[in-house]
């Protein structure tokens, strides 16, 4: 189940996931070897191991080029209504009032409260020449060991605790406010439901280190004080558990 949270807006959320049902459901109907990580796959792991997790508002899909056409994965995308949006994602505009998809231009004519938007953001292991696909490189990993996990009727593809861990210790050094406290809440997620993660990754690993030098000013800036409001967790216990890594 989805926890709410007051960094997330349920509804943003709940749509958000309806969506990823559905790409899903045609990728595996494509035999498409699509894989997901970020905030959702952190959800699954978490919700996996019987606990619940707040969701996410994007959705983070990822692919082997070597044995996955980037064509079919973009046909079924923005078959489902996502567009391509500034340089490297694809959004889908949502009328919060009607409940009902908009086109790019419509939302820019509507207030933006009244405005929600999904975006999906596509990663693969190496440059592929398309500037809407995000290179990752700690995502070739992904490919010789993953795990798969039920959801809803589907078995996706999601990167391991460990992977995740990495990943997520790379994009919280630099994000906007709002992406870093997300990422924080699932790191903290991640490291209490499953501590062996950080034993299997080296503690002089330039990942590491990066995150501890960081980790300061995420106290200082009071990120971690807004995760752990979401998390309905006290600061100290917050940052005790981040300063393991």
């Amino acid at each position: 189940m989805i926890r709410k949270s007051e960094l997330l807006d349920i509804e943003e959320v709940e749509y958000s996931e309806k969506h990823l049902k559905s790409l899903f459901s045609k990728f595996q109907k494509e035999e498409l070897g699509v894989g997901l990580m970020g905030g959702w796959a952190v959800h699954l792991l978490i919700q996996k191991g019987g606990k619940d997790h707040i969701g996410s508002r994007d959705i983070d899909i990822f692919f082997d080029p070597e044995g996955t056409k980037l064509e079919k994965i973009i046909k079924v995308v923005e078959g489902e209504g996502f567009k391509p949006h500034s340089t490297f994602r694809w959004a889908l505009f949502i009328d919060r009032l009607q409940g009902k998809e908009v086109s790019e231009e419509e939302s820019k004519r509507m207030p933006l409260h009244n405005l929600f938007t999904v975006y999906v953001d596509v990663f693969s292991s190496r440059d592929v020449g398309n500037p809407h696909i995000f290179p990752e490189p700690l995502l070739a990993e992904v490919s010789a060991e993953h795990e798969v996990v039920e959801f809803d009727g589907l078995e996706i593809i999601i990167p391991t605790p460990t992977q995740m861990v990495k990943l997520k210790l790379k994009s919280v050094l630099d994000r906007e406010e709002d992406k870093q406290v997300k990422d924080l809440i699932d790191l903290f997620a991640l490291i209490t439901e499953f501590p062996e993660t950080l034993e299997k990754i080296e503690r002089n690993a330039g990942l590491r280190d990066k995150f501890r030098v960081t980790l300061d000013r995420f106290v200082t800036d009071g990120a971690v004080s807004k995760a752990g409001a979401n998390l309905g967790v006290e600061l100290g216990v917050v940052e005790s558990i981040l300063r393991r890594i």
